[in-house]
This record gives C-alpha cells, sequence and structure tokens, in this order.
C-alpha cells in the first residue's frame, strides 16, 4: 500500500484519469486536480455544439472520484472557448493567459499552495509541465515525487523538431513547442531533475531520458491501457477489388510524420487507396488539400466514431516522428486495424511485422509506399492480420495500466516514505 497520492493533470486525459480512479477506488487518492471535469447528467450539455460536447465528455468521471476532485476551469474554459471561434493566436502565445502553458503553470501553482497547507507524508504525482512548483513544495514537505513524461524527453524532441524545419519549412508551424523558450525548457529540466522517480510509457521515452541530462533518475515503463477489444474484427467488407482503405488519425503535424504520409501518397499508383483523415487541424485545410488533394478530411470525431471509422479501415498509417506511447495504435490495434507505424512511436513491444501491421523507418516515404503496396497487393491475408491485431493488445487493461504505476511507486519508495 502507498501512502494517499496527490495527483494532477490541467486536462484530465484518458491516463491520468484511468489512475485517478484506480488510486479512488483502492482508498489512496488525497485529492486528483486538474481544470475542468465534466457531469455527464448536466443540461447544458442539450445546448451546446456536438464536437465541443464531445470533447468535454472526455473528462466526465465516476461520483466516487467527483468528491476527490478539485477544479480550476476558468483558464481552461477560455483557451477552449478561443479555440472554438478559431482565435488560435490568442491562446497559443506562450504570454497569453489562456495559453496550454498558462493553464498548466496555474494549476500547479494552485496544487503547490494545497501542498503546503497540508504538510503530511504522501506522494506528489504530476506531469511534464505542471510539476515544477508543486515539486517544490513536496520537497519542502517531505513527499515522494513521482514524474510522468508521457512523450519522448525534449531534448530528443528539440532535435527532432530543428532537422524537420529544415526538411519542410512550411510544416513548422505545426511542430507544437518547436520554439519553446529556454526559461520554459529549463522548467522542464527542473521538473525531472526534482522527481524521485519518472514514469513513462515506452522504451522509446526511456531511451530519451537515459540519453540527456536527467539520465541517472529511477525510470519505470508502464505501458497505456487500451479500449476494449473488438468482438468481430472482420466487419462487412467492400469488393474485395476496391480502393484500400487508409485511415489517418492525429493532430495534422509533421510530428505525426503526416508530410511524409502524403509524399509517400504520392509513390502510389492512381486509384489504389482512399485515404480517410481524423484529427484537429493545425494550419487551414486548404494548407494540407494542396499537399494531398486525395485526402477525405473527417475533421474531429468524438471517440466512439473513431474506433467505428477504425472498424471499417483496412490499414492506420502513423510514421510519427516523437511519441510516448501513440495510444491511438492501440487503439486501432484493439478494434482489428493492422497499423505501419516507425519504431518513435513507443509501441516496439507491440508490434510483429508480417502479422499485425509493419513498422517502418522516421523520414522514410517510399518505406511507406513500399508497405502500402504490399497491403494492395495481399488484400486476401488482411483478416488473419485483424484476428492478430485484436490479440496483441488484448491484456493491456487500463486497470494494468495504473496498477503497474502503484507497483512502480512501491518498488522506488523508501521505506521510511511508506510506513
Amino acid at each position: 500500500m502507498i501512502p494517499p497520492v496527490i495527483l494532477s493533470h490541467p486536462t484530465a486525459n484518458v491516463f491520468s484519469l484511468a489512475l485517478a480512479e484506480h488510486l479512488a477506488a483502492s482508498g489512496t487518492l488525497d485529492s486528483f486536480w486538474t481544470s475542468l471535469v465534466w457531469d455527464k447528467t448536466s443540461h447544458a450539455g442539450k445546448f451546446m455544439p456536438r464536437k465541443l460536447r464531445a470533447q468535454l465528455e472526455r473528462r466526465a468521471v465516476s461520483p466516487r472520484l467527483r468528491r476527490l476532485v478539485h477544479t480550476h476551469p476558468s483558464r481552461e474554459i477560455g483557451r477552449l472557448f478561443l479555440q472554438r471561434l478559431g482565435l488560435n493566436m490568442l491562446h497559443r502565445h506562450s504570454r497569453s493567459p489562456f495559453s496550454t502553458q498558462a493553464v498548466y503553470t496555474s494549476l500547479d501553482r494552485r496544487v503547490a499552495d494545497w501542498i503546503l497547507k497540508h504538510p503530511s507524508p504522501g506522494v506528489v504525482y504530476a506531469y511534464e509541465d505542471g510539476a515544477a512548483t508543486s515539486f517544490h513544495a513536496a520537497a519542502q514537505t517531505g513527499r515522494f515525487r513521482v514524474y510522468d513524461l508521457p512523450i519522448a524527453y525534449w531534448e530528443l524532441r528539440k532535435s527532432i523538431y530543428d532537422t524537420e524545419a529544415q526538411r519542410y519549412p512550411d510544416w513548422k508551424e505545426t511542430l507544437q513547442g518547436a520554439d519553446d523558450s529556454p526559461y520554459k525548457l529549463a522548467r522542464k529540466t527542473q521538473e525531472a531533475l526534482d522527481a524521485d522517480l519518472i514514469v513513462c510509457p515506452s522504451d522509446f521515452v526511456k531511451d530519451s531520458i537515459v540519453q540527456s541530462k536527467v539520465g541517472a533518475k529511477p525510470i519505470a515503463v508502464v505501458p497505456f491501457g487500451s479500449p476494449l477489444s473488438c468482438q468481430d474484427p472482420n466487419p462487412a467488407s467492400p469488393d474485395i477489388g476496391g480502393p484500400l482503405r487508409v485511415l489517418f488519425v492525429a493532430s495534422l503535424s509533421q510530428r505525426k510524420g503526416l508530410a511524409d504520409l502524403f509524399e509517400a501518397i504520392k509513390l502510389l499508383p492512381k486509384n489504389s487507396i482512399s485515404f480517410q483523415v481524423i484529427g484537429s487541424l493545425l494550419k487551414p485545410l486548404k494548407f494540407y488539400l494542396s499537399r494531398c488533394p486525395t485526402m477525405d478530411y473527417l475533421g474531429t470525431m468524438p471517440r466512439t466514431a473513431v474506433l467505428d471509422a477504425m472498424r471499417h479501415s483496412d490499414v492506420l498509417v502513423l510514421p510519427s516522428l516523437a511519441e510516448g506511447r501513440a495510444l491511438v495504435i492501440q487503439e486501432a490495434l484493439s478494434q482489428g486495424l493492422p497499423v505501419i507505424v516507425t519504431p518513435n512511436t513507443g509501441v516496439s513491444d507491440l508490434m510483429i511485422d508480417g502479422e499485425n501491421g509493419f513498422t517502418v523507418p522516421i523520414r522514410s516515404p517510399q518505406y511507406i509506399a513500399d508497405r502500402l503496396n504490399w497491403f494492395c497487393e495481399n488484400r486476401n491475408g488482411i483478416p488473419a492480420m485483424r484476428m492478430r491485431s485484436v490479440d496483441s493488445v488484448r491484456n493491456l487493461s487500463w486497470d494494468r495500466y495504473a496498477s503497474g504505476i502503484v507497483n512502480s511507486i512501491e518498488n522506488h519508495m523508501p521505506r521510511s516514505c511508506r510506513d
């Protein structure tokens, strides 16, 4: 058993909520701090646009967890509102009071105040960009500090971004974080240095930490969970002679390798694929269409609709350059969708080439095109790949993920702190 945990994540994403729910169920959650959570019973949802309501519903929590939640919503509501209006410069600029950075640092200060006002033994668990101030307060009160890094360490990301800015200058704007200030980067480093334990979702992230200035820190690798596996990974398919149904699900960024995928598609025979894209735009739609006129952009979707699109596609392609562990890949595999990925997606432990998809090198349009051609020429083999895709993630539950984190804390925390 670990002592009470103060957990914070500004946007309450799927993996932080999974951990919070698990800790609440076991009685080891002191409090969960976030910007806002959604009440599914709220009548306000009836009057909201569908996409906004779907976005908020991802932050719904159980009644058991709701009792332990502390919210500070004003900045996050402002950020979502400006995003909804398309006023990107008013929320993407680092100095904006409604920027993502402002949301993170503001909540971090709130958590630090709480820690100092309630000094007692325990654990402070925080994520990249939202841990510096709360870790400082935790050190003053003798709490064990756990730093969750869900993506490759910033030094590797910066190196990758610098290269991409030269390869595709017109895509630089999509590399969010490429222009982080020296202050923000120093803050990231200090967060990692102040941690007693770093938790990450893949060996790819672990390696990026080991090769950095903070590489001597204790590190625990705990893979994310997956949705429930699809019961029927072989939905009714159109004529096998039709175009291969290719799917991309992610923000439309070169961090996700989208420019390389566009180049790969140019190398394929005409009309050999149908190409659907789901995700948030980081530049005007005409920018992407000018580079890939054949793409069918479906916008953003609720998670249930994304999973349905996966069940009715033939292959997902995500040639990312820097991830932590691309959750969308686990989601695709869970729905019986084979994948084409890079080692930098953080799922190398799941991939068996030719069984549930293929791994290609980063920055390799020709390799991507070759593998897409393989799928086009081996359509009869896709049903068997669907079955093996489901099997490859069947044991990756969210409860297993949260239990793995708790076990890692128990293994690294000094006995005096546990007592």
